[in-house]
């Protein structure tokens, strides 16, 4: 977790005006959610705020001044390919 929004918070950091966009990253499992933490304390001068929250339960009114989203949906990183494998 937390691959594409460390890449998006470098490209940011990059930009050569004063950038005051804030990265919102969420997660709604635990493990994959503190990883994420993780990661992105470890950034420096990024402004990534993470949340442990379901994307689909998130509040319009935290989220009102956002302009574009990521949507990086389950992948065979969370096994959800062999759930659904067929012979």
């Amino acid at each position: 977790p937390g691959n594409k929004t460390s890449h998006l918070a470098a490209l940011l950091a990059q930009q050569p005006t004063k950038n005051t966009n804030i990265i919102h990253a969420l997660d709604k499992a635990t493990d994959r959610f503190k990883l994420l933490q993780q990661r992105m304390g470890e950034l420096v001068g990024a402004a990534v705020s993470c949340h442990y929250l379901d994307f689909f339960e998130a509040s319009s009114k935290k989220f009102q001044n956002v302009r574009a989203i990521l949507l990086d949906p389950s992948c065979s990183g969370s096994g959800m390919t062999s759930n659904h494998m067929e012979a």
